[in-house]
């Protein structure tokens, strides 16, 4: 039931994988994701696998540090930081209700992993909430201090907390690229106050299997997910089922079977 003996599912943890998309059919939807003007981190190409059991699909196997690499010496130059920092900014104001419905509110304590270029942060603040950023990259960290926030550059470490220190935790911008996500709930639910919220986003894999088609490649161009440029997509139920057995309680969700996801959960 496999075409990857010994691999299995980076979701779920079944061997029922199977080849989804070569990487010579990869390399040609990235070659369109480029045209798009997305800068993407996994550029390369790379076979991309399906779980039967969970429907999730994964890049061929890279070290993990490989991947925590490429993000920590990402350069942008200070003008690009600053286009996407106000892009950013943009999208979280547009989706303030929702964020604020799910965390965000003011007086909250809160923690943003991979928080990029700080748009999230910017909202937080604006709102009225102590928010502390968390991302690997160095220069992205750097520049998000520079305007005023507190981030720490590098990769959460739970023990870096005290524990039951946030009200609620977000991770927008790297859930798909984590070395072990399972590991990351564990630590953020020990980080969370008991009911406080955790709102993750992601590529959703059901819309992602299908996004090379003719009927979708366009909306995935246009969205960053053509070509697979991510360690892995759940799909919604692995992401739910992933939720549950970190002990949070999935709430609420929007963008469910579009390219990306998100999924507010309460700490269980």
């Amino acid at each position: 039931m496999t075409d990857a003996a010994g691999e299995v599912c980076r979701s779920c943890g079944s061997d029922a994988i199977a080849l989804h998309r070569s990487r010579v059919c990869v390399a040609r939807d990235l070659v369109r994701a480029r045209a798009w003007g997305h800068r993407l981190t996994h550029s390369d190409a790379a076979d991309v696998y399906r779980c039967n059991d969970c429907g999730s699909l994964f890049r061929a196997p890279i070290p993990i540090a490989d991947v925590v690499d490429r993000y920590r010496h990402d350069r942008y130059g200070s003008a690009e930081l600053m286009r996407l920092h106000d892009a950013e900014t943009a999208t979280c104001l547009r989706d303030r209700d929702w964020l604020v419905a799910h965390g965000l509110r003011r007086g909250a304590r809160v923690l943003e992993v991979g928080c990029y270029v700080g748009g999230l942060l910017a909202v937080a603040e604006h709102t009225g909430c102590a928010a502390t950023g968390v991302d690997v990259g160095r220069e992205t960290s750097a520049f998000v201090r520079s305007l005023g926030f507190d981030v720490v550059t590098g990769q959460l470490d739970p023990d870096d907390f005290p524990t039951a220190s946030f009200d609620a935790v977000f991770v927008m911008n790297c859930f798909e690229q984590l070395p072990d996500p399972a590991v990351t709930l564990r630590g953020l639910r020990r980080l969370l106050r008991d009911d406080g919220s955790l709102v993750i986003r992601t590529p959703d894999a059901d819309f992602v299997r299908d996004a090379h088609t003719p009927a979708l490649r366009a909306t995935a161009g246009r969205t960053g997910v053509l070509g697979v440029p991510f360690v892995r997509c759940l799909s919604s139920r692995a992401l739910d089922e992933m939720l549950r057995a970190g002990h949070f309680q999935p709430v609420a969700s929007r963008g469910v079977g579009g390219p990306w996801m998100q999924v507010a959960a309460r700490a269980a």
